[in-house]
């Protein structure tokens, strides 16, 4: 083998290293996005603790806090029709249980009945 194909292939081997490198470093320091960077809308009645979580999450277990109960059937109707599942055992107050799909998030704060989406900090 001469010392130019050598050359030639050691200079190959650098430059795939090179590429590789790079692709690995920059994917490792790329961090998940959370929800506030990707959901559709903003609002204070979305707490901090569905806020921070990962984007790809795709189903929220979370508490619904209501300005009026007992809700109507209406209501009830309405957030059905998004996806979003009450848990009629755990009400406590003006608060429920639910299981609210990350793309029924934004139809949820909208109701004007909703008052705060939050998930409890049992620390």
């Amino acid at each position: 083998m001469k010392i130019s194909q050598s050359a030639s292939y050691f200079l190959i081997i650098l430059v795939s290293l090179a590429v590789l490198s790079i692709f690995l470093s920059d994917r490792s320091n790329r961090q998940d996005k959370i929800l506030l960077q990707t959901l559709a809308c903003q609002s204070d009645k979305i707490d901090d603790s569905i806020l921070n979580l990962n984007a790809k999450t795709t189903l929220i277990g979370a508490f619904i806090s209501f300005k009026k109960v007992p809700i109507s059937q209406t209501e009830k109707e309405q957030l059905y029709q998004e996806g979003i599942l009450l848990d009629e055992k755990s009400w406590i107050f003006d608060y429920v249980q639910a299981q609210i799909p990350t793309n029924s998030l934004c139809a949820l704060v909208q109701e004007p009945n909703v008052s705060r989406v939050f998930i409890p900090d049992f620390r």
